[in-house]
């Protein structure tokens, strides 16, 4: 817990100890996609289009 003061208030912050925990919470079987289709997702995302 001390570890919280580190960072910015409007940071996020999630405990690692938990994530398997919270892992196990989450939908599986997101898309595949592959490496030349992530990064056009990411350009487009970053300029807008």
């Amino acid at each position: 817990m001390a570890a919280r003061g580190l960072q910015d208030d409007n940071e996020d912050w999630f405990p690692l100890a938990l994530l398997m925990d919270w892992a196990r919470t989450r939908p599986k079987g997101g898309a595949r996609r592959t490496g030349p289709e992530w990064v056009q997702r990411f350009l487009r995302a970053i300029t807008g289009a």
